[in-house]
């Protein structure tokens, strides 16, 4: 799995047209299909502050989205609020272990012994 954190400084006055981009375009494209597994649209503390972080499949799968003529409309969207989605503004991640509640972490018995 490929993780890819964007971060965004959107002019205070403007947050609530960003958060309703977010959540009215950005995460139904995301939902469509184009191989991403999860979403996190974050507000930091301060205002006009956000984070957006992204799980894909595979780099194949994050490199189809962001060459995709939907994904380039949404950058688009964006940056009409000041914020970009460009490659070279993300940071990439791949994953090196995994929780997710509700599950054990593989390995791991009661009791203190190991599989």
């Amino acid at each position: 799995m490929v993780g890819r954190f964007w971060t965004f400084t959107i002019d205070p006055a403007r947050a609530s047209d960003f958060e309703r981009l977010a959540n009215d375009e950005a995460l139904p494209l995301a939902q469509a299909g184009m191989g991403c597994v999860a979403v996190f649209a974050l507000r930091g503390a301060v205002g006009g502050h956000y984070a957006w972080l992204t799980f894909w499949v595979s780099r194949r799968a994050l490199a189809v989205a962001l060459a995709s003529p939907e994904w380039k409309a949404l950058e688009k969207s964006f940056a009409s609020l000041g914020a970009s989605l460009e490659q070279d503004r993300a940071t990439s991640y791949e994953t090196v272990g995994v929780f997710l509640a509700g599950e054990r972490a593989a390995g791991h018995r009661p009791g203190g012994g190991n599989d």
